[in-house]
């Protein structure tokens, strides 16, 4: 599988659309940049308390990873048509050809559609906090509990990021064309995200709503995403996002296997 790899590598950078990919999510976070600049040029003092918090670094980092919005809906866009291509151009029947099982095919695709949305949506974040640090500061001390606080938040938004490019190449595979693929993923992952959002704020209007139940809200991705910005990381919430999400995984990548294997290559 290395050499498929390898292939597929040369193909991700050859090809400008995952250039054009990272020159927008550098134009998205100029923009965002300048937005928070602003918003912090016309706040009032009653507004500081607010306005700390949008404008937090930690905060801004950790939704930097979210898959529905900037670099990562950039990613999502540029993995899906990456991996439509190799229908359309023909590049999945040289590959059968050329002896290379569909499994190897399959985790090839997967693994390089990983390392260009880790980058592309890790960069971004990292420039993110980096900038709002510098200009905004950090908004408390960043010793060692708050270092390990950030790299296992890290960890955990890249475990949501490997889910949805999991669920985007299992997509594109199946849908094997270049607008359906883009089209069902931005569906798929906005979809998620707002019903999340929806059901985030349940227990907000209806006090009373059960706490078990909302608790079990948590095994949605983004549900889980969102108590990492707003909680921070604690151990209920971290086990919870940690255990569904992987499962998530398992199951997403075994059944989109099993799928690609069956379908007709067209």
């Amino acid at each position: 599988m290395v050499s498929l790899l390898k292939v597929d590598l040369y193909r991700l950078r050859k090809d400008k659309t995952p250039l054009i990919g990272v020159l927008l999510s550098a134009g998205l976070l100029i923009l965002t940049l300048g937005i928070f600049g602003i918003i912090k040029l016309i706040s009032s003092v009653s507004d500081l308390e607010g306005i700390e918090m949008l404008l937090s670094p930690k905060r801004n980092y950790i939704q930097g990873f979210q898959m529905g919005s900037n670099a990562g809906l950039v990613a999502l866009i540029i993995m899906a048509v990456f991996t439509a291509r190799d229908f359309t151009q023909n590049t999945l029947r040289l590959k059968i050809i050329n002896g290379h099982s569909r499994t190897k095919i399959y985790f090839s695709t997967l693994l390089t559609n990983l390392l260009y949305g880790v980058v592309v949506i890790l960069g971004y974040s990292i420039i993110t906090l980096l900038i709002t640090t510098a200009i905004f500061g950090y908004g408390k001390a960043f010793d060692s509990k708050e270092f390990l606080s950030l790299l296992a938040a890290t960890g955990m938004s890249l475990l949501y990021v490997i889910l949805f490019t999991s669920v985007v190449t299992a997509v594109s595979l199946k849908a094997q064309r270049m607008g359906s693929s883009i089209g069902l993923s931005i569906a798929i992952v906005v979809g998620e995200g707002f019903l999340s959002s929806l059901l985030f704020m349940i227990p907000t209007f209806n006090p009373d709503f059960p706490e078990w139940i909302s608790r079990s809200f948590q095994v949605l991705p983004s549900i889980g995403m969102m108590m990492l910005v707003n909680e921070g990381f604690t151990g209920r919430t971290a086990w919870i996002m940690i255990i569904s999400t992987v499962v998530l995984i398992a199951v997403t990548i075994t059944l989109s296997l099993l799928s690609f294997k069956k379908s007709d290559i067209k």
